[in-house]
């Protein structure tokens, strides 16, 4: 694949890392001029649709969570034709992956490890604030640059698993090493599992090895479950007593006894990095001691040592209560209070389960609409397009305005009306020299703009004949959606090509029926020169549309879309309507 142009633009120019669900290929942008990842779906994902959407949707999280340590998802290509393989376009990370690093110096120094994991808990800690978990923190999914700075790559991928039957099964073994022991109880990923696997990789760092390794996944699950916690110092003395004991606190088997998100790592791993500079030694923050326990009575065993949250076993005593001591009516009046205590508590709950509960509109602007939706469905709350308008900053299908506004109380399940871009009016004009007539279409199709039937043919010395040799308006020119592009061909067949092909128009009467709120209405029209939009515009119920589209060739598909959903497909020919 090498050497080849995807989608007409993505040049791929070299091999990247190994992905379970994709093959990942680093090339050029031919229309923009940036470097990009091309990550090409293997079997069977490929052939489910589903699942494609899904991935690229989970990824799209970078629109909302904007950082120099998370790779950005840019677009999703697949090829109606089938001839190319679907594939993700992301921002090129720079650097290389965190496996090769470690594979190489074996253990990193302190100072450089505790530097990427710095940079790592920056990227999480704006995903966790946002609402958002990684779920898939790797030595894999991070690229490094020599001085420390990393770039998590596949965020939020791992709830795109549920839409295929194979994919969580075949990503399992290269995430196994990294899961907490909840995960494998059943448990969704959180910010404490991303905790978890940070902890992971800092050992990895460290020490130049795993702290649990065992030859299936399903043994590796079973220690991170069952075997203590191991210290990295043991292995490497190196390593500052702090540091080892962050290591630890991440690694800890109840979620609760780690650091709560990525902040408060992050907090802790800078007070390290500044000890290190200066030369001191922090020590970690314990909570606060407790009154000591009574010595147990006599005849009273002490039960066994339990752990607490900071390493330190502390003995704990349960005392027996002597039933025989206790008056027989005392008891009887205890049961009673405390059935009309239960009593009481279940009208108390009933009463205020059934209140609607307030809950607060949150920030969504910047959101594609698809993970707005995910993120307000914890609080049932609804969400609405109501119109669509360019914007110069944010691409299509991300929300502009929120009503009620940010911040704002409303009942739990109400909806939120958005208002949503429908992507910059405004087009660069691609290169378009030496391109045939038929490569230069398609490569404008893709960026909303179309070619003029009137093509001039010119007479060219070193340009092969049917290539185009000019246009206008020339490269680098920004021009609105839907213009068409003139160009100079050399030789004659393409302009007779183009002339040949009839232009005609068709009346169509669209009525909006069997709605119970106003949607998006668009109309997408796919004829000779390809797939345009022709109408876009909020329409009220059983509000009638009509349209008159001009159609190239001898034949036309109309595409009827309600939000972005496709609804019906009408067939247009020169002799009538199908």
């Amino acid at each position: 694949m090498i050497g080849q142009v995807l989608a007409s633009r993505y040049e791929v120019l070299e091999k990247g890392p190994e992905h379970p669900l994709f093959t990942v290929y680093f090339g050029r942008d031919r229309l923009r001029g940036s470097d990009v990842s091309l990550k090409v779906f293997r079997e069977p994902f490929c052939h489910e649709p589903e699942f494609l959407q899904a991935a690229f949707e989970a990824c799209r999280v970078s629109v909302a969570v904007v950082h120099p340590s998370l790779e950005r998802t840019l677009a999703l290509e697949t090829d109606p034709s089938g001839a190319e393989p679907p594939f993700l376009v992301a921002e090129r990370a720079k650097g290389q992956p965190l496996r090769e690093r470690i594979r190489k110096m074996v253990q990193l120094s302190p100072q450089l490890a505790v530097a990427i994991a710095v940079s790592v808990c920056e990227g999480l800690a704006a995903l966790h604030e946002s609402g958002f978990v990684h779920g898939d923190v790797s030595a894999e999914n991070a690229f490094v640059t020599p001085d420390g700075q990393a770039t998590l790559l596949n965020a939020n991928l791992w709830r795109s698993y549920p839409k295929s039957r194979t994919a969580g099964v075949v990503a399992l073994p290269a995430m196994a090493p990294y899961l907490a022991p909840e995960i494998s109880r059943g448990a969704m990923p959180s910010p404490q599992t991303d905790v978890y696997a940070v902890g992971i990789l800092l050992f990895e760092m460290l020490t130049g090895s795993a702290p649990f390794r065992a030859e299936s996944p399903v043994a590796v699950a079973m220690m991170h479950a069952s075997e203590s916690v191991p210290s990295p110092k043991e292995r490497n003395q190196a390593i500052p007593q702090f540091l080892d004991q962050i290591v630890r606190k991440c690694l800890q088997k109840a979620p609760e006894s780690r650091y709560p998100d990525a902040s408060a790592l992050l907090a802790d791993l800078r007070r390290q990095q500044d000890a290190m500079k200066f030369g001191r030694n922090p020590r970690m923050q314990r909570p606060p001691a407790t009154t000591a326990a009574p010595a147990p009575a006599k005849g009273v065993p002490a039960s066994p040592r339990s752990p607490r949250a900071d390493g330190v076993w502390t003995p704990t005593v349960e005392p027996a209560i002597d039933d025989d001591r206790v008056p027989k009516v005392l008891m009887v009046l205890m049961a009673l209070f405390g059935a009309l205590a239960a009593v009481g508590l279940g009208w108390w709950l009933l009463y205020n389960l059934a209140k609607p509960k307030f809950v607060e509109v949150p920030n969504l602007v910047g959101m594609t609409v698809n993970v707005a939706r995910e993120a307000v469905a914890p609080s049932k709350l609804r969400i609405l397009v109501t119109a669509r308008r360019p914007s110069e900053q944010y691409p299509a299908d991300v929300i502009l305005e929120v009503s009620p506004e940010p911040g704002q109380k409303v009942k739990e399940g109400s909806p939120l009306t958005v208002v949503v871009s429908s992507g910059s009016r405004f087009v660069q004009v691609p290169d378009l020299r030496g391109y045939t007539v038929d490569a230069a279409r398609t490569l404008l199709q893709s960026l909303n703009l179309r070619l003029d039937d009137r093509v001039r043919t010119v007479r060219s010395d070193d340009q092969p004949e049917g290539t185009i040799v000019g246009q206008e308006p020339e490269a680098g020119a920004k021009v609105e959606q839907g213009s068409a592009l003139r160009v100079r061909v050399s030789g004659a067949a393409a302009a007779e090509a183009l002339s040949e092909a009839p232009v005609w128009k068709r009346s169509v009467r669209l009525r909006l029926s069997r709605l119970n709120a106003p949607v998006v209405l668009r109309v997408d029209l796919t004829d000779d020169q390809g797939t345009r939009t022709i109408h876009e515009d909020l329409h009220q119920p059983d509000e009638v549309v009509e349209l008159l589209p001009e159609v190239h060739g001898e034949k036309g598909t109309l595409e009827i879309l309600y939000d972005g959903k496709t609804v019906q497909t009408v067939e247009l020919t020169r002799g009538g309507r199908r």
